[in-house]
């Protein structure tokens, strides 16, 4: 067995690195191992900790558990010795790769070894099995993969023997899989054991995770042989993983359907819970015909309707300005009749030109200035009628907006209670489209029919269109990022 070890290690290429399966014996034992080669030499073994001695399985008649290793155990090959661990991982310097190997029922147990491996480092799982087939183990196997790289934000590799390996009672189906935090990246058909599957695993993000969820690494496993090495550099790599550009939205519509409905669920919810607790049965909230707004509209009616409140508390306001269209208008009218909620239309734009005359803004120059005036004196209508109606004020801007400062600073940005913003914008469009769907489906075709107009509305980059001058382009707003963070303290 070690004369072919020996061999898989002259023959690896350069640019490759290895862990194989093997028995090895350390002075007057037998242990199940897994080497790991690289650089054509066997920088280390691991010893399989849990061995079964259940069922079909009977393992220990053969094997040593490395619990029993002795303290700093070695193997004398290729003229070095080599360390055999119940415990290590192999850092690549080249890649920041942190291999941890397991074998097999070190998965099963209640504490994997990969766990602890992973605690102490490790960020590419690896697992050499030989997992028998019966019914309904694959989908077992597979869950106890996904989950193991999810709680351990870490990658896993697993590896099972093929049926060329099995015996007369025993049948393996050689299952294969890559999966990167709870994701599967690649994995095989059973039964196929000349497959070979591949996969490119995004170490950044594996990183990144790890520092933002670090209370799973907070006390570092002890007793955990790292072993360094530098991998061959690759030069050029085709990028062959594709990135999802819709993250929050699934591709397939029952599922996108079932998510949004929770989404929705999750929104009106959170509203009702807040008016509950305040014993308030009114809001306020601004109406443009746009996306985002009406997603708004639409929590609140939910919200209200969970609370069993009249929807005549929910006072929806459009306060047309220098450049609302016939279009937007009209969609939020019919938009507010349909839900049965109480209209009113403010016109802004004889406040803004008295603002403008008293600070000696030009109105026929269209800067920020220009922009943010409006924005401003829109939120100071809602503001006041939310005092004197005893409402709440309801934020209509999404995730994205905060997030990349298009909102003006003490104006759209502010709200007493902000139902979107958790949501990016690519999602909004969708959620607006279930209820349009919803709507439908109840036989409702008028307000399906709004919903959709809404929908089918281009998302527009200006906050206005000069009626004389044509479209201006909207310019992100011009304050810093932790300006915009303030953002979730008008969240109350």
């Amino acid at each position: 067995m070690l004369e072919a070890l020996e061999w898989l290690c002259e023959k690896l290429p350069d640019h490759l690195s290895l862990l194989v399966g093997l028995p090895l014996q350390v002075e007057n034992h037998l242990y199940n191992a897994a080497a790991f080669i690289s650089n054509h030499q066997v920088l280390g073994f691991y010893a399989k900790n849990y061995l079964p001695n259940y069922n079909e399985y009977y393992e220990p008649r053969w094997f040593t558990s490395a619990l029993y290793l002795p303290e700093n155990a070695t193997v004398h090959f290729m003229k070095r010795a080599v360390p055999v661990r119940e415990r290590i991982v192999f850092e690549d310097f080249t890649t920041g790769a942190v291999i941890g190997p397991e074998i097999c029922e070190d998965l099963w147990v209640s504490i994997p070894v990969s766990s602890r491996l992973a605690a102490a480092g490790a960020n590419v799982l690896c697992n050499l099995s030989a997992s028998n087939e019966v019914i309904a183990k694959e989908e077992y196997r597979t869950s106890l993969v996904l989950e193991q790289s999810a709680r351990n934000y870490a990658a896993y590799i697993y590896a099972s023997a093929g049926p060329d390996e099995s015996s007369s009672d025993l049948v393996f189906g050689g299952q294969k899989l890559i999966a990167e935090n709870g994701h599967i990246l690649a994995q095989s058909s059973i039964l196929h054991p000349q497959e070979i599957i591949t996969a490119q695993i995004d170490l950044e993000i594996l990183k990144n995770e790890r520092m933002k969820y670090k209370t799973s690494f907070e006390s570092l496993e002890d007793g955990v042989t790292k072993v360094p090495f530098a991998s061959k550099p690759v030069h050029s790599i085709e990028l062959k993983r594709t990135v999802n550009a819709y993250p929050f939205v699934p591709s397939d519509l029952h599922r996108r359907i079932a998510r949004c409905q929770k989404i929705l669920t999750i929104q009106a919810t959170g509203l009702a819970t807040r008016l509950k607790k305040i014993r308030c049965s009114k809001v306020v909230l601004g109406i443009s015909g746009g996306l985002d707004s009406t997603l708004a509209l639409l929590v609140c009616v939910r919200a209200f309707d969970l609370l069993h409140l009249d929807k005549s508390g929910i006072i929806a306001v459009t306060l047309p300005g220098f450049g609302t269209t016939d279009h937007t208008k009209s969609n939020a009218m019919k938009l507010m009749e349909l839900l049965h909620v109480t209209t009113k239309v403010i016109p802004i734009a004889d406040a803004v030109n008295i603002h403008f005359r008293d600070i000696d803004q030009d109105p026929n120059t269209f800067d920020i200035t220009y922009e943010n005036s409006q924005a401003r004196e829109r939120t100071q209508i809602l503001m006041d009628l939310a005092n004197k109606e005893n409402a709440l004020v309801i934020g209509t801007g999404d995730l994205s907006e905060l997030a990349l400062g298009w909102c003006t600073y003490n104006g759209d940005h502010m709200s007493m209670y902000a139902v979107n913003v958790s949501v990016p914008k690519t999602l909004v469009r969708y959620l607006v489209e279930t209820e349009a769907l919803e709507a439908k489906n109840q036989g409702n075709t008028a307000l399906y029919d709004v919903l959709t107009s809404i929908c089918d509305t281009p998302v527009s980059r200006n906050f206005f269109r000069p009626i004389k001058t044509g479209r201006s382009p909207r310019k992100p707003n011009r304050y810093s990022a932790a300006t915009i963070c303030t953002t979730s303290s008008c969240i109350i």
